[in-house]
């Protein structure tokens, strides 16, 4: 088949098109306005900005565009759901514990672990003490 700078088929492929793509890219039209414009499909307009080097204009896809907000609320309901069927996974305490050390020491790291109060902890201690000898809590 066609060697380098072949398009499909062993066709050349058409540079000046491809330029063209980036720089109505860079004015800010989509790939598909680009692709109406022309006469291609939006996914032939986002080869030709990877193939010129361009994936810096494609645009950031999928869970990563997102907001924080939105990536938590979707991740939300996609563990209620799986917990509602009875496919999400659950942790043994073996398993738990080495996980919220884990996440405690990041928490702390970042500066966004709880800091109890002398009184906070001595009520949890409390609480953990009757659960251990069974009186509930």
């Amino acid at each position: 088949m066609g060697g380098p700078g072949s398009g499909r088929r062993g066709q050349p492929r058409n540079i000046v098109r491809e330029l063209e793509v980036v720089r109505l890219r860079q004015q800010g039209l989509t790939l598909a306005e680009i692709g109406v414009r022309l006469g291609i499909s939006g996914s032939s307009a986002g080869r030709a900005l990877s193939r010129q080097g361009r994936t810096d204009l494609l645009g950031v896809r999928g869970f990563a565009a997102l907001t924080p907000e939105r990536r938590r609320e979707l991740a939300s309901k996609g563990g209620k759901a799986a917990h509602a069927v009875g496919t999400a996974h659950q942790f043994t305490s073996e398993e738990a514990r080495p996980a919220g050390a884990k996440g405690g020491k990041l928490a702390h790291a970042l500066g966004r672990a709880h800091e109890f109060t002398v009184e906070e902890a001595r009520a949890a201690g409390k609480k953990a003490g009757r659960k251990r000898r069974g009186a509930g809590g």
